[in-house]
């Protein structure tokens, strides 16, 4: 395999340019806090008169969100859209304004702004720490899918350059024999809960995963079925856990593999951004994981503690009145200068 033919749009990931976000900060930070306001005026108000309350908290969150697409900072817009679809469900009664939805759209906020300043203070973009927020603001919701991979987003826009396609003695393109095959190691992959026969059935399905990636004529499929081999090499070794979404994401490659077997050659964006998601998590990857993680420069986009809430820890208030004195003391102290 070749370096990648092309690099992120972005410039490299620790290279983030603060420039734009710093023009904007100061106007998102105050609109999300007048949201917040107005969202808790309203949980105080009956259903009949709180409806004039939930328009303003709509109203700012449009500002902050407005700021947010000029900066084009990477998952932060999905926390916001996700808010004004709940708020849009409360005001259309298909969800009543509770305590808990009100501090669970409190809590995303104050995450926002806390991973919007450390971006400023020159962190690198990792927007999967904003998952525990997001995944609140989920479950209220009653959302079919939560999933960290959501929030991640690797550089599809790199194309690595895989050999060329050459026959191999004994590969074949019969897709619904292969697939026959996937499914009778993965309904069992699907029912147990761990064990030396759960690690079995992966390696079955990643050597028939193995077989469909060699037989792809085109680059793209090369790519894709080489990112699920990857993945799946990955969990037949034990270098990625078992868990709900692993069990989905093999269930929806046997999807994909149906769909070659009906002739059709499409590639699932959703499910090749999942699996290097889960590469990109695993302890101690395979080799194969560690050529897609080069390939793909997934290094550092998953931080390890994702799921412990980062942000939040210090009280809004206290934190705003503390911001306030600060930059107070600072205009004086360049005025005495």
């Amino acid at each position: 395999m070749t370096t990648p033919s092309s690099s992120s749009p972005h410039g490299t990931r620790n290279n983030f340019d603060t420039g734009p976000l710093s023009w904007v900060i100061g106007e998102i930070r105050e609109a999300l806090a007048r949201s917040r306001m107005s969202l808790f005026e309203a949980v105080a108000q009956d259903t009949e008169t709180q409806s004039t309350a939930l328009r303003h908290a709509k109203t700012y969150l449009h500002q902050a969100h407005g700021a947010l697409q000029i900066v084009d900072v990477d998952g932060v817009a999905i926390i916001t859209e996700t808010v004004e679809d709940l708020l849009d469900r409360i005001e259309s009664g298909q969800l009543s304004l509770t305590q808990d939805i009100a501090h669970a759209i409190e809590n995303a906020y104050q995450a926002v702004v806390e991973y919007l300043e450390e971006l400023l203070s020159g962190a690198a973009p990792q927007p999967v720490r904003l998952f525990p927020y997001y995944r609140s603001l989920l479950e209220v919701r009653g959302a079919e899918r939560i999933h960290p991979a959501d929030l991640f987003f690797p550089n599809l826009a790199i194309r690595p350059q895989l050999p060329a396609f050459q026959p191999h003695s004994g590969a074949t393109d019969d897709y619904v024999s292969l697939r026959k095959r996937f499914e009778r190691a993965l309904l069992p992959f699907l029912k147990n809960a761990g064990g030396a026969a759960e690690l079995a059935n992966a390696a079955v399905m990643r050597d028939i995963i193995g077989e469909i990636a060699r037989v792809q004529g085109n680059q793209q499929s090369r790519r894709f079925w080489w990112v699920m081999q990857g993945f799946s090499d990955a969990v037949a070794s034990g270098k990625i856990h078992n868990e709900l979404y692993i069990k989905q994401l093999f269930a929806r490659i046997n999807l994909q593999i149906r769909r070659l077997s009906e002739g059709s050659s499409s590639i699932a964006e959703r499910l090749l951004r999942d699996a290097l998601f889960f590469i990109a998590r695993a302890e101690n990857p395979s080799a194969q994981a560690l050529q897609i993680r080069s390939a793909y420069q997934l290094d550092g986009l998953v931080p390890a503690d994702y799921e412990k809430k980062r942000y939040g820890q210090i009280d809004v208030d206290a934190l705003i009145a503390a911001k306030e004195r600060l930059s107070h003391a600072k205009n004086i102290w360049n005025r005495i200068a």
